[in-house]
């Protein structure tokens, strides 16, 4: 809900980057929480009861089956909502958090050297499954070494705040693998080879069976805002 909100609030598409960071990945810059926090406060305030909520902006278009649902709904955007400076919500949410992730990585660090490899999000490109392998395992590394799937050291870096849109409050939990971004998109035309007039073709020419890594396109400038590069088949 609070991700189909940001989508309806933002007419003019400026906000896809932040959306991306707030949807996917573990980590976020100051401007996606910020983004995060200030949807959080206004959806709190319209869904403080099913009659408000169905009044509001959004009650026409996304609604709740009953009090309950919008209940629990309502203490996880109160608890997205903390902010920085006036809560120790705020900290003992980062606290755990980083707490999990790194918990995640402990786990697939020993699933890898047990196995030898780490595949699990080879289905994204099928059928073309050979020939996407070894990117699938790049992917998985990736993600699992900074919670996101970009590779550029100076933007992950600044990505210094967990993701509280993935808490789990139960300690016996961890990330489920399919929470790297890239595994829930068709991968497939990366490694194809696209005819001249193919709707899947991007801007910057023919694949040629070579993966563009199109997340590795991402500058600190279109981080903060900047529309998305039409080359990047994933926006």
């Amino acid at each position: 809900m609070l991700a189909l909100t940001l989508i309806l609030d933002d007419k003019k598409g400026t906000r896809i980057r932040q959306l991306w960071n707030i949807y996917y990945h573990v980590f976020i810059d100051g401007e996606s929480a910020s983004l995060l926090r200030s949807q959080s406060k206004k959806l709190s305030a319209l869904a403080q009861s099913l009659e408000s909520w169905n009044e509001g902006p959004y009650g026409a278009t996304i609604q709740f089956c009953d009090s309950t649902t919008l209940g629990n709904v309502l203490k996880l955007w109160d608890l997205y909502a903390a902010e920085p400076a006036h809560s120790n919500t705020y900290d003992e949410t980062q606290i755990l958090l980083k707490a999990q992730w790194n918990t995640t990585k402990n786990y697939h660090q020993r699933k890898v050297s047990s196995n030898g490899h780490a595949g699990d999000g080879g289905r994204a490109s099928a059928p073309l499954l050979s020939q996407g392998f070894e990117d699938s395992i790049k992917l998985f590394r990736t993600y699992r070494q900074s919670g996101t799937c970009l590779e550029d050291k100076k933007i992950i870096d600044g990505l210094s705040i967990a993701n509280p849109m993935f808490i789990c409050r139960r300690g016996d939990l961890m990330l489920h693998y399919g929470t790297n971004p890239l595994t829930g998109f068709h991968l497939a035309p990366m490694h194809a080879q696209l005819s001249a007039d193919s709707p899947l073709l991007t801007s910057s020419g023919p694949m040629n069976g070579k993966f563009q890594r199109p997340c590795k396109q991402l500058s600190l400038s279109s981080l903060h805002g900047a529309p998305p590069s039409r080359k990047c088949p994933l926006v």
